[in-house]
């Protein structure tokens, strides 16, 4: 129960742990705090003018921290205007001013294709213009900062920014395009009319960028534009139409008869309605996501106490805690598949060795081999020879012990009859498709008891939940990387998916005679591991261990239980008369009324 408990814990503590990792890094994707420069406050004033340009002041005040250092600001200007295509802006009477220091920065008449990637890297306090097409990048040079601030203002004019349509004149200004790669924390920037000019209700702005909480408003001096935490990546632009009897129709270039006040309104509108109803959706999105990974906080801790307490492993306290009775009808390699159930099985990798070797040892302690020292120099070695048995000897074998005792028969006519344990691995690493064949008749018959619905239950659902909690994951990671509208989403989905692979089991559930089989091969373990001090038992006689080694041989835990023996019996302590080998009887038969040769093999790991 305790550690049912525990798990559970566990499994609660990593929920948590997940939310927040997921949600802090959500978050960081919209913060500022690991850039390189981060501009702390943008202040624009732009001034528009009769002749149809706008006159533009841009401060920057930036924070800066770079292990390589920052000299260069810049930004680009896209001046091209698809409804006058034929007609080139320009910027004109550009300046750099540096607010730290008070310097004017020179203006670089060659700037050899300045850009961010830092040409002229000599250059301080100057700035330049460069540019292709429609497009303007303008920028400065200062000297390298790698921690610290640094506040600059841009000052230019943009030639032919306002348009002249019938009814109306029409201002559309890209401040910042999607290219812009500084984050912004606060943004503002004030547009004011023509010669001081008060507006009217007659005058329209919209500002077009995607950041929460944006906004623009008509005040009695200008349109004010307040905006806070732009990312990197993310645009700023406005439309405004005002009284085209501002602008001096002869000196302004792009001016078209049509009348398009209506249509730039309908279309503002319809922008506006298509954002909303995005908005709306990311909202609902984002709700439903909330209740999607509520929901599969339930399930998976519902879940997690559900297969802790009705699909865990049993109360072992129900059973005896010790056995010394052995199945007469069973086999150390059946109990094995029993002993092993939670443990990666009977076939497992570790496992299916040992249970492999306490056959060899049954088979010779029923004499169907022999096994005897041999000698070879100063290495002690044993000789394993299959007998010849008549066939109704031959047919009191299990099917597993049949496979085995095969096995031994083809290794032993490859070395002349018998074998010793290093030829045998060298046969199994030799010839690996015959000893797969004979090892997939030992499992399929020595573990069919345990697999039966009579122990156990079968795996089918809970193999379809571990693959769904797979599939949940997979799909909740998708979801995370894919839009971070669906984070809450994501994490419903990881949590539910981690709980059914965390919880469900790897095995079936144990039947109550499953149970009762598993928990006497694990009291026989602790019964011949403890024997010597329990005084309810009385010690067993010697002959009768014989075949209790062969269990542990099974259990893996021979030399433990050999030490016990040496201890009570003081007999094993001494090799018999005539040993051809240290501690070896020479020629000896395995298995014959004396445990003295049994238990130097199986304490030295025969097979």
């Amino acid at each position: 129960m305790k550690t049912k408990v525990t798990r559970i814990a566990i499994f609660a503590l990593l929920i948590v742990l997940l939310f927040f990792i997921l949600y802090g890094c959500s978050a960081l994707f919209g913060k500022s705090s690991d850039a390189e420069v981060v501009l702390k406050n943008v202040v624009i004033s732009a001034q528009m003018n009769a002749d149809g340009s706008l006159t533009v002041s841009e401060r920057w005040d930036a924070t800066i921290n770079s292990d390589n250092g920052i000299r260069n600001f810049y930004k680009e200007i896209d001046l091209y205007d698809g409804s006058f295509p034929t007609i080139s802006s320009r910027i004109t009477d550009l300046t750099v001013y540096d607010n730290d220091t008070g310097k004017e920065y020179a203006y670089i008449e060659d700037p050899d294709n300045p850009s961010a990637s830092g040409a002229n890297p000599y250059a301080e306090y100057e700035y330049y213009m460069y540019g292709v097409g429609s497009k303007r990048e303008i920028g400065c040079y200062f000297p390298k900062i790698t921690r610290g601030t640094k506040s600059i203002t841009f000052g230019y004019t943009i030639t032919d920014a306002v348009a002249l349509y019938e009814d109306t004149a029409v201002l559309y200004w890209k401040i910042y395009s999607e290219k812009f790669t500084l984050p912004i924390e606060n943004f503002s920037c004030t547009i004011y009319l023509p010669d001081g000019t008060a507006l009217s209700d007659n005058d329209l702005v919209w500002l077009h960028c995607e950041v929460a909480g944006s906004a623009v408003q008509k005040t009695a001096d200008g349109f004010e534009y307040t905006v806070e935490n732009v990312a990197a990546g993310n645009y700023i632009e406005t439309r405004i139409l005002t009284d085209k009897s501002l602008f001096n129709s002869e000196e302004v270039a792009k001016q078209n008869g049509k009348a398009v006040r209506e249509s730039i309104v309908a279309e503002e509108q319809k922008w506006y309605d298509e954002w909303t109803a995005r908005i709306k959706s990311e909202n609902t999105v984002y709700i439903v996501g909330i209740v999607v990974a509520a929901l599969g906080v339930v399930i998976a801790i519902g879940y997690a106490v559900y297969s802790q307490f009705f699909f865990g492993r049993y109360d072992k306290s129900k059973y005896p805690p010790y056995v010394r009775e052995i199945d007469a009808e069973g086999s150390a390699a059946e109990m094995g598949y029993f002993f092993y159930y939670y443990e990666g099985g009977g076939n497992g990798k570790d496992n299916v060795g040992k249970l492999i070797s306490a056959t060899i040892m049954d088979l010779a302690r029923r004499e169907y081999i022999r096994i005897e020292p041999s000698e070879n120099g100063d290495k002690a070695e044993y000789r394993i020879s299959p007998q010849s048995v008549a066939e109704a000897k031959l047919n009191d074998l299990k099917e597993h012990e049949k496979a085995v005792y095969a096995l031994l028969q083809r290794v032993a006519e490859n070395y002349g009859g018998s074998f010793t344990t290093d030829e045998m691995r060298k046969f199994a690493s030799s010839f690996q498709g015959v000893v797969r064949k004979y090892l997939k008749v030992f499992d399929k018959s020595a573990g069919a008891e345990a697999r039966s619905k009579k122990y156990s239950s079968p795996l089918t659902a809970r193999s379809i939940l571990q693959t769904l909690g797979y599939l949940l994951i997979m799909a909740g990671v998708g979801m995370y990387f894919a839009n971070t509208q669906l984070l809450f989403s994501a994490i419903g989905a990881l949590i539910t998916g981690v709980s059914f692979v965390y919880f469900t089991p790897t095995v079936g559930k144990l039947t109550k005679e499953g149970e009762r089989k598993h928990a006497e091969s694990k009291a026989l373990e602790r019964y011949m591991l403890e024997f010597s001090n329990l005084k309810e038992y009385e010690i067993p006689h010697l002959a009768l261990w014989e075949e209790y080694m062969v269990y542990a041989t099974m259990m893996g835990i021979s030399e433990k239980v050999v030490k016990e023996l040496k201890a009570n019996y003081p007999e094993l302590n001494s090799p018999p008369e005539g040993a051809g080998l240290p501690g070896y009887a020479a020629g000896y038969v395995f298995g014959r009324s004396y445990l003295f040769t049994y238990v130097m093999l199986s304490s030295r790991g025969i097979g």
